[in-house]
């Protein structure tokens, strides 16, 4: 898998160095240096997507990629993440930035002990999630779209959305199981 500075900008901070080194390009998105990451049992990782759909698959297989290598959740936490975050990126490049191949949705994973934070932030005007239709109603049910928040709220401990003056922030919260705790 190698994807172009266009496609894609990663600034890892530890981990798959090597890899991300030969496909990636550094960059200041999320920096942290790897004494602070070590000190505070947090490893940080930060991306910038490009607002394109072939954009989610390919960041979705990176992800499972950088948990895979980190060793940090059990599998079902795993596919877990995977969907929510596949969800969120969804509603970042479509509903936010309208998939616009000129803004890109940034992205940041925090993974701790016990658990892992992601952080997706895209250009959008952002929207009412206190008043969201319910996906499970009668005429809703057969709908092809309106459950991504749903879903995110069904796989992830916590979700919360933040409006900024320049687009709208998703905070998913997981608690991860050790992978050797399956």
């Amino acid at each position: 898998m190698t994807l172009t500075l266009i496609e894609m900008v990663i600034a890892p901070v530890k981990i798959m160095k090597d890899y991300f080194k030969r496909n990636f390009v550094r960059s200041a998105v999320g920096k942290t240096n790897e004494s602070t990451a070590r000190n505070t049992s947090k490893l940080c990782f930060g991306f910038k997507i490009k607002s394109s759909m072939d954009q989610i698959t390919k960041s979705i297989q990176m992800f499972d990629e950088l948990l895979e290598q980190n060793n940090c959740c059990c599998s079902r936490t795993k596919s877990e993440l995977s969907t929510a975050l596949s969800e969120a990126l969804a509603n970042a490049i479509v509903h936010g930035n309208k998939i616009d191949p000129d803004k890109f949705v940034d992205l940041r994973v925090q993974i701790d002990k016990d658990r892992m934070i992601l952080h997706i932030k895209d250009s959008g005007a952002g929207f009412d999630f206190k008043n969201l239709p319910d996906p499970l109603a009668p005429e809703n049910i057969k709908k092809r779209n309106g459950r991504g928040v749903y879903l995110m709220s069904m796989l992830v401990d916590n979700v919360k959305f933040i409006r900024h003056r320049d687009g709208m922030e998703v905070i998913l919260t997981k608690l991860i199981t050790p992978k050797n705790n399956k």
